[in-house]
Formats: structure tokens, sequence, C-alpha cells
């Protein structure tokens, strides 16, 4: 379904025009896009879709300088490890909207790695280092406001009766952390340094360090919030 109005206003020196156009891609997806008289984008309207707003900004040489989403704050996705459900443990699990190379995975409490009780729901993701090799997990956060600074959080842990893994996080390339878990009976929780978001999506990697010998680390509830 497609439907466009056009309305006009009067102002002091002219008239102005706002197009807005509204796309349903899916029967749940409902989308609308408004332009300005200039045929600037300058609002996209996603809140039916549960995606929220996006607020475009121009300066006089009508160059974009600002997009800010409203409505829905920015998230993690799938950053608690629990879909899929898995049965004790799963190396590279096919998981919406996670990546998983080498040694990673998802793993149950209770299961056979032994971590300590979740810091959020009955899952956690584990990085593995074994004979020189590391596993990494990457996850998207989404729904950025370009210019905001932001600090991603986790929980981590050691794997119980292994070497402690030197841990690794990237956001979109950049180091942010390297150190390893603080224990391994219980999940601690951290926050990483801060970024400025230079687009509206951020990739995060967590990544475990070659070994000679094998050993692990957990992570639980990663979440993205802005700061002042």
């Amino acid at each position: 379904m497609m439907q466009m109005r056009c309305t006009a206003k009067a102002a002091a020196f002219g008239i102005f025009v706002s197009l807005s156009l509204t796309v349903s891609a899916t029967a749940s997806e409902t989308v609308r896009n408004t332009y300005d008289a200039k045929g600037r984008l300058t609002n996209v309207d996603g809140s039916n879709s549960g995606s929220g707003s996006r607020v475009y900004s121009f300066d006089k040489a009508d160059n974009r300088t600002r997009m800010q989403n409203t409505g829905a704050g920015a998230t993690v996705l799938n950053g608690d490890a629990e879909n899929p459900a898995v049965s004790n443990y799963a190396y590279n699990p096919s998981a919406p909207d996670l990546v998983f190379y080498g040694g990673a995975g998802i793993a149950q409490n209770g299961g056979a790695w032994g971590f300590p009780a979740p810091w959020s729901g009955n899952q956690v993701f584990f990085i593995q280092a074994s004979g020189n090799t590391a596993g990494y997990v990457e996850m998207k956060a989404v729904r950025l406001t370009v210019g905001q600074r932001y600090q991603f959080a986790f929980a981590s842990a050691q794997r119980p009766g292994f070497p402690a893994n030197n841990m690794k996080i990237y956001i979109d390339g950049n180091l942010v952390w390297d150190a390893p878990p603080d224990t391994a009976d219980r999940f601690t929780p951290h926050p990483t340094q801060s970024f400025i978001a230079s687009k509206d999506t951020a990739t995060i990697r967590f990544a475990a360090t070659p070994t000679s010998y094998d050993s692990s680390s957990a992570v639980d509830a990663v979440s993205v919030q802005p700061l002042n």
C-alpha cells in the first residue's frame, strides 16, 4: 500500500509544501516518509512498526547536519543471549542478529561449561581460545542518534577451573576493552569506554585472545545507553 498526501502552508515569504509518503511493506510494518518543499527527506516515521522515528536537520546549504532517533530508544539486538534457546550449549548457533566465529556460542545455565548463574535470563555467550585460535561473537546496537555519546555495558565471568582469557571488545573495529573477566564465581557488570555515534547502528565484538591452552570467558546482558 502506498499513500501520498500533499499539504500547502502559507507563510510570510511564500508557500511551503510538505509531502508525506506512506509505504506499507507488510501487514505489520508501516513507514511514513516526509519531504519538504526542496525534496529533502525530513522525517521517517516507523512508530507503527515499533522502530521509532528519525528526524533530519539541514543547514542553509542543504547539507544534512543531524539525524535524531525519537520514539523507540537505542538497544542491542539479542544482547542477552536468550535467542535461540539451546540444550546445554551450542557452538556457532544460527541466531537472529548475531555472528559467531570459531570457539564461540551460547551456553545454558547449569550446563557443561559450569559458568555461574547468568546476569540476565537463562543463557550466556561464551568465547573460547584453544590451540592459538580464538572465537568471537558480534552483535548490533540499533536506533543510535548520530552525534550522541553512548556507552555499552555488559556482565562477564571466567570459566571455573580454567585459566582466565583476556577478552577484547571492539566497537566498529575500535578497541574499547582489553582485560580478563574478574572472577569465576559470579558475573561482574562493567561499562566500556564511551563513543560518539557516527551512524545509527554500531557493531560490538567480544573476542577471546589466542592462547596455547584452553581458556574461555562468558558474556551476558549486553546493553547500550546514552550519556549526557
